[in-house]
């Protein structure tokens, strides 16, 4: 696509864009990942088609049966919400957090990775005082927090983010504190500590 004509990349993109509605699931699953591919190797190729590329990603990962047309979604989605200026709804960010919660517990670790990442990303799109998307985290805290020694390195890496980026609608001050100083971005925590701790605050709650 980066040597192409603009006029023909125009054509491939407004082809796959269609073929994400078509009722074959494969055929679906192509032109995400090709959408994914746009998105993450020549973003600034398809910049005019962002919004409608976003739609398609957002559409899929809520209606989406088929597992790994689901991930396609989720990783374009995820590399699209990287940047604080997406154009995503807040409307829709609780249906994606209800959908991305559903794969946390994934037997694919693509899948638990790339859910747990698209569910931190949501909280940069949502007012801090969202009830709705506040209860979401609350909810995902146990499962984020076993996650956190997941077999995998990089769901734990991205388990670890998301817990830091939700933080803020944790509604029990003392454990937003906890997580907001002991996972942040250049600390080198003792997860197994940091669990036992997080298990002590919580029960102090009882």
């Amino acid at each position: 696509m980066e040597n192409e004509p603009k006029a023909m990349r125009k054509q491939v993109v407004k082809a796959m864009l269609q073929q994400t509605e078509d009722s074959n699931i494969h055929v679906r699953g192509r032109a995400l990942h090709g959408l994914r591919n746009a998105v993450t190797k020549f973003p600034d190729k398809v910049s005019k088609k962002r919004d409608k590329i976003l739609e398609s990603f957002v559409h899929a990962v809520c209606e989406c049966c088929d597992p790994r047309t689901v991930l396609e979604a989720m990783e374009g989605l995820c590399w699209m919400l990287r940047d604080p200026k997406a154009p995503l709804k807040a409307h829709v960010t609780v249906p994606l957090a209800l959908q991305a919660r559903t794969f946390f517990e994934d037997e694919t670790s693509g899948l638990r990775r790339a859910s747990m990442e698209l569910f931190g990303h949501l909280s940069k799109f949502v007012s801090k005082k969202s009830s709705l998307f506040g209860a979401e985290v609350e909810k995902s805290m146990g499962m984020l927090l076993i996650h956190l020694q997941d077999g995998d390195p990089q769901v734990a890496q991205a388990c670890r983010v998301a817990l830091l980026h939700c933080a803020p609608f944790l509604s029990y001050q003392p454990l937003r504190t906890l997580v907001q100083s002991q996972l942040a971005e250049g600390v080198a925590p003792a997860i197994s500590a940091f669990l036992r701790e997080a298990c002590r605050t919580l029960g102090s709650e009882l």
